[in-house]
């Protein structure tokens, strides 16, 4: 009789597909509830004999594009199937689709391993930096104090777990700690928020520190000092944020990128990332020149060719919001060169849900270091250009 139950919920839902046509999304939402994991259907039906009235349990689903195969055709579907009462926990399944039809591309690997937690959410991360996308399903713990996340690795044919057991993420954070590339997974210590000792205690560790290794993540390190250089070794927060920033060139062709990432297109330009104007969380002024220039970081990984320190520069706040205009540096500022060719074949990986299109206004983030430990953290915006557009923004040769 629940077989049925769930049968006839399927049906219902498939002859709704019709309806929104209107809504592509909405569309495919309905599709992929016609398609779900039997893992999840187990749950579902575990859950169920839970209940004291034992109701079937709605399940829903929350999905994203991909491009998997690094082919830069967006037609994979990763979509997280849920409970969608009480905790949302449930399991993932990878879908193609070609003209509007799904098929099965793989799942996840672990199907006794339900994933989630409350307001559970999916989304892509590059871990390894190879450009593929890594799939990341964090959730709320009960107490509704704590997050947690799974991590994702598609092997071609199934959503390998890179989270194991061993590795407590519960309010970790992936970040590049020793500027390889790759996100490591930062925990400090558990915080029991109701404990004033706790949390006075917490900003001073210990911090495990967790690398990727082949394919899951083991623990590498444990740190008395916040290897993120957020906080001091007295715990206070130490983060130094850039304010005044920009890119010359700020526009990027499309044709050009697609050029980079077959790797041809003049090699010789060069990208110039201009920052000014650092403050700390205090609000006091920092100067560039405390920056760990080796430390420096472009998006994920890209290190520049060269750095320059120089006086003033009279527009550094051309093109850049109010905020950063009434907070004009008075100071020195940093230039930083990077290969042209090598910026362009990372602006597809800002952008992992879809590919770029003209018009697309991509964040960048900066990332780094002051000498003192403490880090460095800011973003910078570009913009993709089409065919004609942007080709006045030329290419910076400046390499000094």
């Amino acid at each position: 009789m629940r077989n049925s139950i769930l049968t006839v919920i399927l049906i219902l839902a498939s002859g709704r597909i019709g309806v929104a046509q209107q809504n592509p999304d909405a569309a495919l939402k309905e599709q992929l509830l016609t398609m779900q994991p039997p893992a999840m259907i187990a749950l579902a039906q575990s859950v169920m004999k839970h209940r004291l009235n034992h109701t079937p349990v709605p399940i829903d689903v929350k999905f994203v594009r991909a491009d998997l195969s690094g082919s830069g055709q967006f037609n994979y579907i990763v979509a997280f199937f849920f409970t969608a009462q009480g905790g949302q926990h449930g399991y993932l399944r990878v879908f193609q689709e070609n003209n509007g039809v799904l098929t099965v591309a793989g799942e996840q690997e672990d199907r006794g391993f339900p994933i989630g937690g409350a307001q559970a959410g999916i989304e892509l991360v590059d871990v390894n930096g190879d450009g593929i996308p890594e799939v990341k399903v964090e959730g709320i713990g009960f107490s509704g104090a704590h997050t947690g996340f799974s991590l994702f690795l598609w092997t071609g044919s199934s959503l390998h777990l890179l989270t194991p057991n061993s590795v407590d993420t519960e309010d970790a954070s992936l970040v590049d700690i020793d500027g390889d590339g790759q996100l490591e997974i930062v925990r400090g210590p558990y915080v029991d928020f109701n404990d004033p000792d706790s949390r006075a205690a917490a900003p001073l560790g210990p911090w495990d520190i967790y690398k990727l290794s082949g394919d899951k993540y083991v623990l590498s390190t444990t740190s008395g000092a916040d290897p993120r250089g957020l906080r001091d070794t007295n715990g206070a927060l130490s983060l130094v944020r850039v304010f005044s920033k920009r890119m010359e060139p700020g526009k990027f062709p499309l044709a050009e990128i697609h050029e980079a990432q077959t790797g041809q297109g003049d090699d010789d330009g060069r990208v110039v990332l201009i920052l000014g104007n650092l403050r700390a969380m205090s609000g006091s002024s920092v100067s560039v020149e405390e920056i760990n220039l080796d430390s420096l970081r472009l998006g994920q990984g890209l290190r520049p060719v060269t750095t320059k320190i120089t006086g003033h520069d009279g527009d550094a706040d051309k093109d850049t919001d109010k905020r950063d205009s009434e907070q004009a540096d008075t100071g020195p500022i940093l230039k930083a060169f990077f290969a042209r060719r090598a910026v362009l074949a990372y602006l597809p990986h800002a952008q992992l849900d879809k590919p770029l299109a003209p018009g697309d206004t991509l964040t960048l983030p900066v990332r780094g270091k002051m000498k003192n430990g403490a880090g460095l953290s800011g973003t910078v915006t570009v913009k993709i250009a089409g065919e004609d557009d942007g080709k006045h923004d030329g290419k910076h040769h400046d390499k000094n």
